[in-house]
């Protein structure tokens, strides 16, 4: 059935069951051209290991690229895009670390240190990798890079400190932002939160610079991350003391200072953490999404999400509930994952559908059905996704006008004279991904092809 394309508030769609009861702490990325994938710990008796999952039409099919360290446990993974558009992933095997390329099918173990703990960040300039880890059996936290997607570790590398745990790291532009516990205390959850600052100065080079701790310890606050945009970062924790909260600080000075700590979600009845959070850019704007667990009894879990921009960096959206099922999160294995798809945003969280722990994929769209098309569209597209050639129907434009094709960028890539009220558009040179259509009216209509 195809599809029309009216632009609307963005709703949510159906969750599509991918993977039954995973193991492990997920991952999902987009590339440029829309192309997904998505990393899960597999707890399927007799496979096990970690699935990389790919879909081609954002998310509503799903296909198996690789199953990895079969029958294995696999405790976490990360999946990257570099500044080339390649995709790596990164994952635990008790404490060895594995890098598996998307592009090549490769597999290259990290050999330098066992680990207990790991991060990564992508370079959006080059096809370099930045790695952080946490080793085993000691405090120490170590840096790494590699500009062949983990074959060869021979740029900056260092140690961040011998007193640290739990490394996670965001980067845009040629600023990277490390956050870690420490100085480590017998409650690590309980330790200070510290934030280091990295700069990049070519490929496969980051140089250190300041750090300083971001809150004290003393309260729990089993989860920390980060996202850096446009010289904005948000620094998001959770916090379990009398009340479970989720707060954040911000820094719109690329992390040099930051403000006070501010509630974003939670109170005294709810039960509220288990977050993901992901910067984005787009043709209209750039800022970071959220995604988060809620419950409050006796009501059922939910996913809750917001976002916000960098032009109001404190001005989040209004709170949307998204998940079909009841949501379920309890510990690191069943974080959520969330991350921007072109102009779009996906997830990937845990629920439970007849008494069955899965996990499920849910995206953020201005892509519709026909039957949710209001009647004043001026233009009518099919096949959507389309292939090989788009047709066009003039609802309530001139039929004689030029129209429009432009990528995710809003860069001009086709352009056509339309003469009559129906037209057919070749496409079969463009790259797969979403495009908009714009008429000459300025209307836009949104389209995949594939």
């Amino acid at each position: 059935m195809g599809f029309l394309i009216f632009l609307r508030a963005f709703p949510w769609g159906n969750d599509i069951n991918i993977h039954t009861e995973p193991v492990g702490r997920t991952s999902i990325v987009a590339t440029s051209s829309g192309k997904l994938y998505c990393s899960v710990p597999s707890g399927i008796t007799g496979q096990r290991g970690i699935n990389i999952l790919q879909s081609t039409d954002l998310g509503a099919s799903w296909s198996l690229v690789v199953n990895l360290s079969n029958g294995q446990l696999v405790a976490k993974s990360k999946l990257v895009v570099t500044g080339t558009d390649s995709v790596y992933c990164a994952y635990q095997q008790g404490s060895s670390l594995y890098f598996y390329s998307l592009q090549s099918h490769r597999r290259f173990t990290y050999s330098a240190h066992s680990i207990s703990d790991f991060d990564i960040a992508a370079s959006p300039n080059e096809n370099s990798i930045y790695l952080f880890v946490d080793e085993a059996s000691t405090d120490y936290l170590f840096y790494a890079t590699s500009i062949d997607g983990g074959a060869t570790w021979t740029g900056s590398h260092g140690t961040v400190s011998v007193n640290a745990a739990q490394p996670r790291v965001t980067m845009d532009g040629t600023r990277l932002i490390l956050n870690y516990y420490g100085p480590v205390l017998s409650n690590l959850i309980t330790s200070d939160i510290r934030m280091m600052i990295f700069d990049e100065g070519g490929a496969g080079t980051i140089v250190p610079g300041g750090f300083y701790s971001l809150v004290a310890s003393g309260i729990e606050r089993p989860q920390f991350q980060s996202v850096i945009q446009n010289g904005n970062v948000w620094f998001v924790f959770s916090e379990n003391d009398t009340v479970q909260l989720i707060k954040y600080k911000l820094s719109t000075n690329n992390g040099s200072t930051y403000g006070p700590e501010t509630v974003l979600a939670g109170n005294a009845i709810s039960n509220t953490g288990c977050f993901d959070i992901a910067g984005y850019k787009n043709q209209s704007d750039s800022g970071m999404y959220l995604v988060y667990f809620f419950e409050m009894f006796p009501a059922q879990a939910e996913m809750k999400f917001t976002s916000v921009m960098t032009s109001s960096p404190n001005s989040f959206s209004p709170e949307e509930n998204f998940n079909d099922f009841t949501a379920v999160c309890t510990d690191d294995d069943t974080y959520p994952a969330v991350c921007p798809i072109l102009s779009d945003v996906g997830v990937v969280i845990f629920e439970t559908n007849a008494a069955v722990s899965s996990l499920y994929y849910d995206i953020r769209t201005t892509l519709l059905k026909t039957d949710e098309v209001k009647p004043a569209a001026a233009i009518k597209l099919y096949p959507n996704p389309s292939k090989d050639y788009l047709h066009i129907e003039l609802m309530q434009a001139p039929t004689s006008q030029t129209i429009l094709i432009r990528n995710y960028t809003g860069r001009i890539v086709k352009e056509f004279s339309i003469t009559n009220e129906k037209a057919t558009l070749d496409i079969t040179d463009l790259s797969q991904g979403v495009y908009w259509l714009q008429d000459q009216n300025g209307g836009s209509y949104r389209f995949l092809k594939m």
